[in-house]
């Protein structure tokens, strides 16, 4: 598939890529494998690593990711490491496009994470330690949702301090290491892999990049978008069960207030090998 081609492909994506919000932070463990988020009222996959646990069970998972894919025969197996679990940006894309093809726990409505400014209105591309920009280390806008995620709500430390002083626990699991399928279970999470997640959110600097956080570390920045790297779903709103009230309850309702008519719903380039020493600087470029 061509660059141009690609990034062609990028741009109408990131039309329906949204937005995030609302107040208050907490994760609530939903059941079946779901997370839900009141700050930015979305739900995760409470597997990080969810890709690399569907391969393991399902050796045509690949096969059936093209078939399910949003750019058709742009994608191929090139696109995939089934044996780390990490894929391009294209792949990613394809994954949560077959997740809702399969209408996977009930919803198809599954995307990748997003960023968008933290000042509402365009990118600050200047790099920072501080979390005072969109790139860089300490960014606790709930408007980079991975970012947020793992700053905010999992409470980990990225390679600088706000004030840019070393931290010798950083990243997920906190001592410095990182590597790919070095996945640990950080509560409520399990399976958060220290090293890169994709954004769905293309670089709008460079139409072949796109953004992505390294929970290897907690820098926010962007790469090619042939890289392979992790990929994290995640969907709008709340999957909590709607409480249904007991027959009594209801008996009670009618007869005390008169019978009501009433609605029911329901809330709703890529690094290869870690020995590459241009990984740290290509990554802090942006």
């Amino acid at each position: 598939m061509s660059n141009f081609s690609r990034a062609a492909l990028a741009s109408t994506l990131v039309l329906s890529i949204g937005f995030a919000g609302s107040s208050s932070a907490a994760l609530y463990d939903r059941g079946g494998g779901l997370l839900y988020d009141d700050r930015l009222n979305v739900t995760w996959l409470q597997d990080a690593s969810f890709f690399r646990t569907q391969v393991v069970a399902n050796p045509n998972l690949i096969t059936e990711i093209k078939s399910a894919s949003v750019i058709g025969s742009f994608i191929s197996e090139s696109d995939f490491n089934t044996t780390l679990g990490i894929m391009s940006w294209w792949g990613a894309q394809s994954w949560v496009a077959y997740l809702n093809s399969q209408n996977f726990n009930g919803y198809n409505d599954w995307r990748l994470p997003v960023i968008n400014p933290s000042n509402g209105i365009s990118f600050n591309y200047n790099y920072s330690v501080s979390g005072s920009s969109d790139a860089g280390f300490n960014i606790t806008s709930p408007t980079s949702e991975l970012s947020y995620m793992f700053y905010s709500n999992l409470g980990l430390k990225g390679f600088f301090g706000v004030g840019g002083e070393y931290q010798s626990d950083y990243g997920v699991q906190g001592n410095g290491t990182y590597g790919f399928g070095l996945a640990k279970n950080v509560v409520p999470v399990i399976n958060l892999e220290a090293f890169v997640y994709w954004y769905g959110t293309p670089f709008t600097r460079d139409p072949f990049a796109a953004w992505n956080f390294g929970t290897m570390d907690g820098d926010q920045g962007s790469s090619s978008m042939d890289g392979k790297y992790y990929a994290w779903a995640v969907r709008d709103g709340d999957v909590a069960a709607v409480t249904v009230p007991e027959p009594s309850i209801i008996w009670l309702f009618l007869t005390g207030f008169g019978l009501l008519a009433f609605n029911r719903g329901s809330k709703g380039r890529s690094v290869t090998s870690l020995s590459d020493s241009s990984y740290f600087r290509l990554r802090r470029e942006h």
